[in-house]
C-alpha cells in the first residue's frame, strides 16, 4: 500500500518538476505562430477548438516533441528526486533505475551488476539521443535549402 502511494507521489512530483520546461517550450512555439494564420482561420469560420487543432498544434508539434524528448531524457536518469523524496532503500514500486544502480552498487556491494545496469541505462539513453540528433540534422539540412 505504501509502495503504491510512493510511486504516485514520485510521478506527481516529477510531472510538477517537468511542467515549467514543457510550458516554456509550448509558449515559445505559440508565440512563433504568425497572427495571419489565426486571422485566416477566423475568415474561414473556425471555432476555437478548430484553431487549436488545425492551426496551433501542427505549428508547435516540433517544439512539443522536442520538449517531451528532452524532459524524458533528463528525468529518466534523475537520481536526486527519488532519493531525496523516498530515501534509501526506496519502496519497490517506486524503485527507479538510477536508485536501483546505486543500491545494487553501494549498499549490496555488487559492483559488477551495478556497472552492467549503468551501461544498459547509457544504451537506453543513447537510442532517443541518436534519433534527436538525426532529426536535428534533417531539420538543419532542410533549412539550408
Amino acid at each position: 500500500m505504501i509502495g503504491d502511494r510512493a510511486f504516485w507521489a514520485l510521478v506527481i512530483v516529477d510531472i510538477w518538476a517537468a511542467w515549467p520546461f514543457i510550458y516554456m517550450m509550448t509558449i515559445a512555439g505559440l508565440q512563433s505562430i504568425p497572427n495571419e494564420m489565426y486571422e485566416a482561420a477566423d475568415l474561414d469560420g473556425t471555432t476555437w477548438f478548430q484553431k487549436i487543432r488545425f492551426v496551433a498544434l501542427p505549428q508547435i508539434r516540433g517544439q512539443l516533441l522536442l520538449g517531451l524528448l528532452l524532459s524524458t531524457l533528463a528525468h529518466f536518469n534523475n537520481f536526486t528526486l527519488p532519493y531525496v523524496l523516498l530515501g534509501s532503500p526506496a519502496p519497490t514500486p517506486a524503485l527507479t533505475l538510477p536508485v536501483n544502480v546505486y543500491q545494487t552498487s553501494f549498499q549490496v556491494f555488487r559492483f559488477g551488476l551495478g556497472a552492467a545496469m549503468a551501461v544498459i541505462s547509457l544504451i537506453l539513453m543513447i537510442i532517443p539521443a541518436v534519433f534527436y540528433l538525426r532529426a536535428s540534422k534533417l531539420t538543419a539540412a532542410v533549412g539550408e535549402d
